[in-house]
């Protein structure tokens, strides 16, 4: 061999070396964004935000109402109460900022399954990526529940006044 090419072999190990680790760490990190898509109940997170927007809508309007003058006035024509904003927004408010902070505070548990007889880094980086994928997954879904909820809600609402 010529003295070029032992030196053009010396130089590409480590490099080679060094793509096959960040290939391994791309792939456990595909593998653990997958995972986590699939074991996020996307219905369950939907729905409990849905309900708690809508709960909270609807529970502040009949808490304003209740609180506030009639909703009729001497001619018998519909119209809004003078209704209790501060106490209403604190309700809806609540409402809508506990299931989102839930779903993003409670951390996920990756499966054992998927961390039976791997080395240390694997698990460190399976863990990490499985955790931020199901929060983010989480939080999608709570958002949209609590669009659809507000819209739902607020179609009720306008309906029933």
């Amino acid at each position: 061999m010529s003295k070029y090419t032992v030196i053009v072999m010396l130089i590409s190990v480590p490099i080679f070396n060094t793509t096959l680790a960040q290939d391994t760490t791309l792939d456990i990190r595909k593998q653990a964004a997958k995972d986590a898509k699939e074991d996020v109940n996307h219905v369950f997170w939907f729905t409990l935000s849905g309900c708690a927007v809508g709960m909270s809508c609807i529970g502040s309007v009949l808490v304003g109402i209740a609180i506030g003058e009639p909703a009729y006035d001497h001619d018998s024509v519909r119209q809004f109460p003078d209704l209790n904003y501060e106490l209403m927004a604190g309700i809806f408010l609540g409402g809508v900022t506990v299931v989102p902070l839930l779903s993003y505070v409670i951390k996920p548990t990756v499966s054992p399954e998927h961390l039976l007889g791997k080395s240390a880094a694997y698990i460190e980086t399976y863990s990490e990526t499985y955790t931020k994928t199901v929060r983010k997954q989480r939080l999608k879904n709570t958002c949209l529940g609590l669009g659809a909820g507000t819209y739902l809600t607020t179609l009720y609402i306008y309906s029933k006044l």
